[in-house]
């Protein structure tokens, strides 16, 4: 059996649509007859079943559950209160008898309800997609100071293998990291090779020297990963270097990311960041203080 025919004697269909806000069924009753199964008697109603599938591969029989909200002749649109965010939904139009039986007409596509709440972004992620403007950070602070400096940047969609970076004539890389003394924060750098005794600069600074996190940088700086460049006036925190950093001519440091490297001539770097000097750092093994970060470490050449 057919639906009403037009003037050239083709079927009218009904038609439907639905948003995934509201859930908005127009549904053009008048273009509609009574469903041909000996399941619906006369007293069968039209009604729209509605369908909580989320999470189910739904083949008509397993949802979470469902409801019925009845469709009346004079209605031309519905608007269906799901209630549940981050939901799926498929809503049937058909005909139920007076004994609960359900005959489907229609099934549209399903409809995936939005979260109430952006989904939360790890911070591996946002660090890498912050890195560039960490960078421009960086280079807009070199400028504003009139400093020369030289940036090196090797971009890789793989973490492996690290590329090389060769120093320049002069040149020393070096590694920061952040500690805590007397209940204050403050930046202390060293070449990249070696690690902080620790005893060593709380004896220079006159106080217990413990290691910080990157909970004593600005709000900007704290979810960001990787090496911390060696610029304490950018952070507002003291800088202390070891002494034989000033026997280069040229700073080389990472800044926030291992293949990232800028290079400073050494009088411009220490008149713009004015540090104090000391004797902490050594060469040995990893476990007599502190030193570089193995995951984060970058071949030098």
């Amino acid at each position: 059996m057919c639906a009403p025919t037009d003037a050239r004697g083709r079927c009218v269909r009904q038609r439907s649509s639905f948003s995934s806000s509201a859930m908005v069924h127009n549904l053009r009753t008048d273009a509609l007859i009574a469903y041909p199964s000996a399941a619906i008697n006369i007293l069968a109603c039209l009604v729209g079943r509605v369908y909580d599938t989320t999470n189910r591969l739904f083949d008509g029989s397993n949802a979470r559950h469902d409801f019925d909200q009845r469709v009346e002749r004079a209605h031309r649109q519905w608007f269906f209160t799901i209630g549940r965010l981050s939901s799926s939904a498929v809503v049937e139009i058909g005909m139920r008898s007076a004994n609960g039986r359900f005959a489907r007409i229609a099934r549209p596509k399903r409809v995936d309800l939005p979260r109430k709440h952006p989904e939360s972004v790890p911070h591996l992620w946002q660090a890498s997609c912050t890195c560039p403007v960490m960078l421009g950070t960086i280079v807009n602070y070199l400028h504003g100071a009139r400093i020369p400096f030289r940036l090196a940047s090797y971009p890789s969609e793989e973490s492996l293998p690290l590329a090389a970076h060769r120093l320049p004539p002069g040149g020393l890389l070096v590694d920061a990291r952040l500690f805590l003394v007397s209940g204050g924060a403050l930046l202390i750098a060293f070449p990249a090779s070696e690690v902080v005794d620790l005893a060593a600069i709380s004896s220079r600074l006159g106080g217990v020297v413990v290691p910080g996190t990157n909970d004593a940088l600005p709000s900007e700086f704290r979810h960001v990963v990787g090496p911390i460049p060696p610029l304490g006036q950018l952070f507002g925190l003291p800088l202390v270097l070891d002494q034989r950093i000033p026997q280069s001519e040229v700073v080389v440091f990472r800044a926030f990311a291992a293949s990232d490297y800028f290079e400073i001539p050494y009088d411009d770097y220490a008149r713009l960041e004015q540090p104090r000097l000391a004797s902490f750092s050594s060469a040995g093994e990893l476990s007599a203080g502190v030193g570089p970060d193995q995951n984060s470490s970058m071949p030098v050449r």
